[in-house]
């Protein structure tokens, strides 16, 4: 009796965790600052990425071959990155399987939320604002096709309740 309970638990486990998805794949493309460039005073690109930085000093201050305007996406220039992505499938009005990454948030402060009003498909942010502990949007926001799904076990499986085994 024991050995048929543990082998039905263990087919009810199978059935639970068996879940298929259709993945399909998209790319975008997303600017890097050139890796620890400074200028010749020791900023960096995050102090080109600000109000009039890029106009009044970008082609000033060179170093390692280049200036604020060749190193930083603020100022035009940095390297562009093709990242290839999942398309997340559309989401149904009332899909309520899943849940996105408790308490994440991207590092501008913008929690799930923000990607649902803001960028519904992910497709222009959402590899490239990484957040809590490095998790992307597309990793962390259902909007996005990440998120966390629990699958309800099909109908008409049998509920399996344990008890104490009878004694002898």
């Amino acid at each position: 009796m024991m050995i048929r309970t543990s082998i039905l638990l263990l087919e009810i486990l199978i059935v639970i965790v068996t879940v298929t998805f259709t993945v399909t794949t998209a790319q975008t493309t997303v600017c890097h600052d050139l890796a620890n460039w400074v200028d010749q005073y020791g900023d960096g690109c995050e102090w080109y990425d600000r109000d009039g930085a890029c106009e009044n000093f970008g082609d000033c201050c060179a170093n390692f071959g280049h200036t604020a305007s060749s190193a930083c996406c603020a100022c035009g220039g940095g390297e562009d990155v093709v990242i290839d992505y999942p398309t997340p499938a559309p989401k149904e009005e009332n899909d309520d399987t899943c849940t996105d990454l408790f308490g994440w948030r991207d590092a501008y402060g913008d929690d799930c939320g923000w990607y649902e009003t803001q960028d519904p498909t992910c497709s222009e942010y959402g590899w490239s604002t990484p957040g809590t502990n490095g998790t992307y949007p597309m990793e962390a926001c259902c909007t996005c096709g990440g998120g966390s799904y629990f699958v309800e076990p099909p109908s008409g499986m049998p509920s399996v309740v344990l008890s104490e085994m009878p004694s002898v």
